[in-house]
């Protein structure tokens, strides 16, 4: 009699009760097969396996963990355990007594594991002898209870004495009530806790037998898998307990002390006599490249997923004879689907690493621009449906994966993960550099352990080498010389500014490898914290290196010829910072409600602004004027973080004195927003006036980035009076509103995010207490910057010596009472205008009433004001208004549109948001 698979789909089942069920209908089937200490496989059947969760809750009610009967949340128990029997009974006996299981990984430090017990409200921490010492370090720095969990000895003795224990909650009381608790791997940072109900935990093993997807996939039934994957992992549930009650999966489970290495693991496939295994890529690539263990591939249905597989990788698993199931999901969503190893009728069988995503859930592809010459990606966005929901929302219904896919051409819904938006380093001038090209690839050469991008917040990018242990002998220039092929092919296919330079290989010392998640994905951020100081002193070193500048390709003469406009005699836009940019370039445009055509234009030619050799001569005709105006929009950054972007600022200003050309500078309010704290009483609070010929201290600088602002302002002021025949000069901007025409504003700003939270709370705050509104739509402002920076009329006087700041305000002359009751008497139905106090307190209160972060992130995008909160806080705890005071741009700004109803209509039209009159 083989395994009877349950009718899951739209029936009642909870954990306990399915375990209790398969108990009586699979008692004699193998559920599992353990490796004893002596090398014997021992077979624990579906009866013995439910009975031992039973002597699990018994035990445990020995150690005074509590029996929930009521319809009350579940206590947190947290676990750090492997997936020996002891360990899986004891997590499944915890949820029978009615408790929710927080599973721990044991890589997370001392101090992150505290964190998540915080988070989580745990009551106590229980563990395996293998983690005892891990366990005792975290009771030593924390006031939770920790626990060792019983042995299989004394959960088998307490089965045989109290036979079955009563699993007392109903379906409806407790399906939708969480009973596991994941967290991310922390490859991308802290942790993330992701509870799981009974419903959310039997849809992951759904995956693999949901019987919609019965014709394209193999029959499972006693399949014999090795499976060493642990329970804080989602795939060791679904190739482990999961597998077995719903697919009827025999996995074949090492001891406790099991260490992987490839010569263990084939050793261990070889004598259970496993047709499957389920692995991460990097231990797949060791047993492919490894020439003791290669043959255990042979006729091996391997399944991977958790991380990239590089092409070398795949291809030796196939050569090797190996079949392909990937696996793919995130503890964030649920398991999201599968290889379907059986074609349709007239449909083409897929490549093993194509994923069909499962039928009972909904997917939008939101398409990711990149540069390179492949496939065009998307990223995943999954939707929740009545049968499946998400874990945890970004969004109303749904979750952004971060994933970036291709899509199938034929085949619905089957598509390949090419790694992750997180998996991009951001460049210093705000480019997306694609990391996992040349990781996976530099991983696939037989002198490198592990590859990771860096170059976050710098000029270009650079990677960072593990060595194999049998080449850590070899000189750097060695190992440069052994990759560079490989670099070169990801360089042919990657953008210009993507490119990896010769001397911008690093290697990792031994006594500091790079850090990996269990998945063995390198976990970038502390990999990066890990080499600060060497990241830090490998960009000095090429800063001072000309042989690793490269010189714009496009310069030509002919280029140059076609770049004259119309009206203006020679402008030359170093705004890009970028090589060969277009396609982004009109994405962009078109993001932004602009004629993208305009990007194809032959007056337009892209040029790295950032090298230290801009040069005169490299340019036939010389510019009249350069305009600056590209900077990374990031507050949450130190000064330090703008390095790169103060350099630039340099680098062109040189330029311009050699051409003495007219240098314009785009800077910004922020440059001396910081405000006096109401609670500071040693000065009255008033408003600061701040003119142009005012010097703003650099203590009144809005964070990292205004204080950058403020250095760049400072930079031309220097070279403005340093050299006589030189003209320069910084345009300060205020807010800007959005396009008058369109209404494109950025609906995650601090105002639109008001007005498109009224909808939920029914009010505007008054708007008094948040700043003056002297805003300006982007077309007068665009107007402005051109006429002050061409100033043919009259030479501004900010470009000159004569002024002391150099500076030009850019704000509207006219300042509006309320930005609140301007919107309000647009919006359908009209919002109340209360007290900012008052509305801040709605805000708290919202916020309080967030039970976790899934209903958190739920509430933000009802209310998007919630995510700014503390922004809004510290512009209402202000003691001092600033206003600046218009100048030079008076001329300018006479007809400059004022924030009226009309305006306002076309704002909150293009925010979704219903308006009066069209209700």
């Amino acid at each position: 009699m083989s395994f009877i698979k349950p009718q899951v789909v739209g029936a009642s089942y909870l954990l306990p009760t399915l375990i209790d069920h398969s108990a009586q209908v699979n008692a004699s089937q193998p559920f599992r097969i353990d490796r004893n200490s002596d090398g014997r496989w021992v077979t624990t059947t579906h009866a013995t396996f439910a009975a031992l969760v039973s002597g699990a809750a018994w035990a445990l009610g020995d150690l005074d963990v509590p029996h929930r009967r009521d319809s009350a949340e579940p206590p947190v128990l947290a676990m750090l355990t492997g997936s020996d029997l002891a360990s899986v009974v004891g997590i499944l006996g915890a949820i029978k007594r009615g408790c929710a299981v927080l599973m721990l990984s044991p890589r997370c430090p001392p101090e992150t594991i505290i964190a998540l017990l915080s988070s989580s409200n745990a009551q106590c921490l229980f563990f395996s002898p293998k983690h005892r010492a891990l366990a005792e370090r975290v009771r030593q720095v924390s006031s939770c209870k920790t626990l060792q969990l019983p042995s299989i000895e004394g959960i088998t003795a307490a089965s045989n004495r109290f036979g079955h224990f009563p699993y007392e909650q109903s379906h409806d009381n407790e399906v939708h009530k969480t009973c596991i608790i994941l967290h991310s791997s922390g490859s991308t940072g802290t942790p993330k806790l992701c509870p799981h109900s009974h419903k959310d935990i039997l849809n992951h093993g759904l995956v693999i037998a949901h019987p919609n997807d019965a014709a394209t996939t193999s029959d499972k039934r006693g399949l014999a898998i090795f499976n060493s994957l642990p329970l804080f992992h989602a795939m060791g549930w679904l190739a482990g307990p999961l597998g077995s009650l719903l697919a009827g999966l025999k996995p074949a489970v090492p001891a406790a002390d099991f260490v992987p290495t490839p010569e263990s693991i084939a050793e261990h496939i070889r004598s259970a006599g496993c047709k499957a295994a389920i692995l991460v890529p990097s231990l797949v690539d060791d047993l492919a490249s490894d020439i003791k263990t290669r043959d255990v591939l042979s006729g091996l249905t391997v399944w991977w997923g958790g991380a990239p597989m590089s092409d070398a990788t795949y291809s030796r698993m196939l050569e090797a004879g190996a079949t392909s199931l990937v696996t793919y999901g995130l503890t964030e969503t649920t398991s999201l689907g599968h290889s379907h190893d059986i074609p349709p009728p007239g449909q083409e069988a897929l490549d093993g690493r194509w994923i069909v995503l499962r039928s009972d859930m909904d997917y939008e592809f939101e398409a990711f621009p990149l540069e390179d010459a492949g496939p065009q990606l998307y990223e995943l966005v999954v939707k929740s449906t009545p049968a499946c929901s998400v874990i945890s929302e970004t969004a109303p219904g749904k979750t952004h994966t971060g994933d970036l896919v291709e899509k199938h051409p034929t085949w619905p819904n089957a598509i390949r993960v090419h790694g992750r938006k997180s998996d991009m380093v951001i460049l210093a001038n705000g480019e997306n550099v694609a990391t996992t090209p040349l990781e996976m690839a530099l991983s696939s050469h037989p002198w490198v352990l592990r590859a990771v991008v860096v170059g976050e917040g710098y000029s270009h990018a650079s990677v960072l080498i593990e060595p194999r242990k049998a080449y850590r002998d070899k000189s750097l220039d060695e190992f440069r010389q052994a990759v560079w092929p490989i670099v070169k092919k990801a360089n042919a296919k990657a953008p210009a500014y993507a490119q990896i330079f010769a001397a911008n290989v690093m290697l990792t010392e031994r006594t500091k490898p790079l850090p990996v998640s269990e998945k063995g994905t390198v976990q970038r951020k502390r990999a990066v914290e890990l080499y600060k100081k060497e990241i830090a002193a490998l960009y000095s070193e090429s800063r001072n290196d000309e042989d690793n500048l490269t010189a714009p390709t496009n310069l030509s003469r002919g280029a140059l010829k076609t770049f004259v406009h119309v009206t203006v005699a020679r402008v030359l836009d170093l705004e890009s910072l970028e090589l060969g940019g277009v396609q982004r370039q009109a994405a962009v445009l078109k993001s932004r409600g602009i004629d993208e055509t305009l990007a194809h234009s032959a007056k337009l030619i892209f040029v790295d602004g950032t090298a230290d050799d801009l040069s005169v001569d490299a340019l036939p005709e010389r510019p009249d004027l350069i305009i600056h105006s590209a900077w990374p929009v990031r507050f949450d950054l130190p000064l330090k973080s703008f390095e790169s972007s103060i350099a630039g600022v340099r680098n062109l200003l040189q330029l311009s004195v050699a051409l003495q050309a007219r240098f314009v500078f785009i800077s910004s309010i922020a440059a001396g927003m910081q405000t006096q704290a109401a609670s500071d009483t040693s000065r009255h609070c008033q408003t600061r006036v701040i003119a142009e010929d005012k010097q703003v201290e650099l203590e009144w600088a809005l964070g990292g980035y205004g204080a950058s602002k403020q250095v760049g302002e400072r930079l031309i002021s220097s070279a403005v009076k340093a050299n006589a025949c030189f003209e320069g000069f910084s345009i300060r901007c205020g807010q800007l509103m959005g396009d008058e025409k369109s209404g494109q504003w950025n609906e995650s700003e601090w105002w639109p995010s008001i007005v498109r939270s009224a909808g939920k709370l029914g009010c505007l705050p008054e708007d008094s207490g948040l700043g003056i509104v002297d805003w300006i739509t982007h077309n007068d402002a665009a107007r402005s910057i051109v006429g002050l920076s061409i100033g043919y009329e009259r030479r501004p006087l900010a470009a000159t010596p004569q002024s002391s700041t150099n500076v030009v305000n850019l704000v509207h002359p006219k300042v509006l009472a309320s930005a609140s009751r301007i919107f309000a008497d647009v919006m359908y139905p009209q919002p109340q205008i209360v007290p900012l106090v008052e509305w801040l307190d709605m805000l708290n209160q919202l916020q309080s009433s967030a039970k976790d972060d899934k209903e958190y992130t739920k509430l933000t995008a009802e209310v998007p004001a919630l995510a700014l909160l503390d922004f809004y806080k510290q512009r209402a705890s202000a003691c001092q208004a600033i206003r600046y005071e218009v100048g030079e741009a008076n001329n300018h700004l006479a007809n400059a549109k004022v924030l009226d109803a009309p305006l306002a209509r076309v704002f909150t039209k293009a925010w979704g948001l219903r308006i009066r009159g069209d209700a």
